[in-house]
């Protein structure tokens, strides 16, 4: 062989070396919040344009402050979030901006008596909700405001998450559960076994 062949060769080996990078799929993560409104950006990891040229994945955070710092420190670079916390992470100065709301549905209240039909009969009632100043919180603030209706003269407790609101009101003597969905459907499952 000789010295250009040779060259030639060794240049061909060591381009090798390199070759998988070269045809990688760049990484990309999205963050979707722990409610069912997240099945939409599972599906769009999997299907949507963007899977044909990056490894997408899809990552749930736990917490609007988990979000929050994502958010600040560069991690979270697209999420699916409540309106408000969006909102305010742009007021406070963040590089954010609202692509779409989905505004139906999500938030749904869940009741043992079948007398409780509407939001008056909340009133001396025991309620359970999570997220204590955020969405669910602020739903139904407003609604009640909207109602004319004292919200001091509902007995609410707050939870940290979605779930520990839903077995709490199965477990115990709530009157009424708001929580995003899937957990409606979850709970109601799971109240048919406890009977």
């Amino acid at each position: 062989m000789n010295r250009r062949g040779f060259l030639g060769f060794g240049a061909a080996i060591g381009a090798t070396a390199f070759a998988p990078s070269l045809f990688a799929k760049e990484n990309f993560t999205m963050w979707g919040a722990p409610a069912i409104p997240s099945v939409i950006m599972a599906v769009a990891s999997l299907q949507g344009e963007l899977a044909k040229t990056h490894d997408v994945r899809l990552r749930i955070w736990n917490s609007t402050d988990q979000l929050r710092a994502g958010v600040a420190n560069g991690e979270i670079k697209i999420t699916m979030a409540p309106s408000n916390v969006g909102a305010n992470m742009r007021n406070h100065g963040l590089n954010l901006a609202m692509l779409n709301l989905l505004s139906l549905g999500t938030i749904q209240a869940m009741v043992k008596d079948e007398n409780i039909k509407t939001f008056e009969d909340f009133i001396g009632k025991k309620l359970i909700i999570p997220f204590k100043g955020d969405m669910p919180d602020l739903v139904l603030r407003a609604l009640c405001k909207k109602r004319g209706i004292d919200i001091s003269k509902i007995d609410i407790t707050y939870t940290q998450t979605p779930p520990e609101a839903a077995g709490l009101f199965l477990q115990r003597d709530y009157d009424i559960l708001i929580v995003p969905q899937p957990l409606p459907a979850a709970t109601i499952l799971r109240g048919k076994k406890m009977g």
